[in-house]
């Protein structure tokens, strides 16, 4: 009898679905609008402190879809300044990215069962990554985040990005992650670091943190 995937793989079976329906557009990826993704973009590689050690950091994105971040980078002539790799639990959308960026370095990994190679990237990305629960509690999600933000920070040299929905908005979507900023930081500080920052000044219904190896 096969073994059951893990509880987090209903996320992965959404997206191909958005995927399925919309293509490797911002809808293809359950963003209502592109205008709003580029700008969760600047605000992720914000996250970057130019310490002008080195001619270019290298990024991972993780949950990268079908490449969207490196259409950013790549339109804003910024490719110079990043070394992107890309990693999804989705093959759909790796095949995608592979597809429209074949110069590109994409994985279809499940890092929470095969692991990153420890500080293999200065900066970690995860957009999107943590701001849908679908069907799952908001306990399960709470774990996944817990387990998502121990593997990357181990991986990472400098200092990774994310973003999950505010829990100050007039509504709240039972299908998104909502989490208040004193249960966020609780998590942060068990699985990472003490030393981060919280965003939430860029005009959409979500914060974006930021954690950091060390406080400079």
């Amino acid at each position: 009898m096969s073994q059951s995937k893990p509880y987090y793989y209903t996320l992965v079976e959404h997206y191909d679905n958005c995927l399925d329906l919309h293509g490797p557009t911002h809808a293809g990826v359950d963003w209502p609008s592109a205008s709003d993704l580029n700008v969760r973009f600047r605000v992720m590689l914000d996250v970057i402190r130019d310490e002008g050690e080195q001619s270019a950091y290298s990024i991972l994105d993780l949950g990268c879809g079908y490449g969207a971040l490196l259409d950013y980078i790549n339109q804003n002539k910024l490719s110079s300044k990043y070394d992107y790799s890309g990693v999804d639990l989705s093959i759909n959308m790796i095949r995608e990215a592979k597809r429209l960026h074949p110069e590109a370095n994409f994985q279809a990994s499940d890092v929470l069962v095969d692991g990153l190679s420890q500080y293999a990237y200065d900066y970690i990305i995860m957009n999107g990554l943590m701001t849908e629960k679908r069907d799952l509690s908001q306990e399960s999600m709470e774990d996944f985040m817990s387990e998502i933000l121990r593997v990357a920070f181990a991986a990472c040299k400098k200092g990774l990005a994310f973003n999950v929905m505010h829990h100050h908005v007039d509504w709240f979507r039972k299908d998104l992650f909502h989490l208040p900023l004193d249960r966020m930081a609780s998590i942060v500080l068990k699985n990472c670091s003490r030393h981060f920052v919280v965003r939430s000044d860029y005009g959409l219904y979500e914060y974006t943190v930021y954690v950091y190896k060390d406080s400079e």
